[in-house]
């Protein structure tokens, strides 16, 4: 492959965009005051790939209407190493497995948008190559790797949860009805604080509860409510 150096980073969210709903006609339409990536049926889509800060600011002053907001979580990804003129020198995959707990890292940035209603979350699961380029650092021996694009190669997984009622479903079903800290961190193989932060807004949102505490650690059980998913 030759000219992957000229590649968007934006192919993650076009080829995500493209994927949820081909109709041009449906792409990139404004909607009070705002560019919808998709617009259906009267329905907001967004796709969202980094952090979901600049996005819930652009939905905040959106007038009631159903709204989904869109995921990418890369399930597998293939690394793959370019030249500076673009040319593949290798390929090998990542150990690193994505989740649907991977957006633990997103709920508190979501807690601002609690107070509006028809709201979905939406994770697509995909595989995905990653392209990188080696760049000599300044320092003799070392040379430093550079994200230029990410590109799915499948879809696999497709969840919807209602926000802020359905998050329930994002506690792993393994996890006894009360639980702590750490049980939660074993069960997602998420870090400690990406466990913590997730954990704050599933209580915010109404998810789970504080209910005591064992030892030292604090105990927490699920709130039971209608299936929003």
């Amino acid at each position: 492959m030759s000219g992957i150096g000229t590649l968007s980073e934006r192919t993650l969210h076009r080829a995500v965009k493209e994927y949820l709903e081909p109709d041009v006609r449906c792409q990139e339409v404004p909607v009070a005051g705002i560019v919808a990536d998709l617009f259906r049926d009267g329905e907001v889509i967004e796709v969202q790939t980094g952090s979901v800060t600049p996005l819930v600011k652009k939905l905040l002053g959106l007038p009631p209407m159903p709204v989904t907001i869109v995921l990418p979580i890369i399930r597998e990804k293939r690394i793959c190493t370019v030249d500076e003129n673009g040319v593949l020198l290798r390929c090998r995959k990542s150990p690193k497995r994505g989740t649907v707990y991977d957006c633990y890292y997103q709920l508190p940035r979501l807690l601002p948008l609690l107070g509006r209603e028809k709201l979905t979350l939406r994770l697509l699961l995909l595989d995905a190559d990653e392209y990188r380029t080696e760049a000599p650092n300044a320092r003799v021996g070392r040379r430093d790797c550079r994200r230029l694009d990410r590109v799915p190669t499948a879809f696999r997984e497709d969840h919807s949860y209602r926000f802020p009622e359905g998050l329930g479903g994002l506690l792993p079903p393994e996890l006894p009805e009360v639980f702590t800290r750490e049980m939660l961190w074993q069960a997602t193989g998420l870090s400690p604080r990406a466990v913590s932060g997730g954990l704050a807004a599933l209580q915010k949102c109404g998810a789970v509860e504080h209910c005591g505490r064992e030892g030292r650690a604090y105990l927490y059980r699920r709130v039971v409510s209608g299936d929003g998913r």
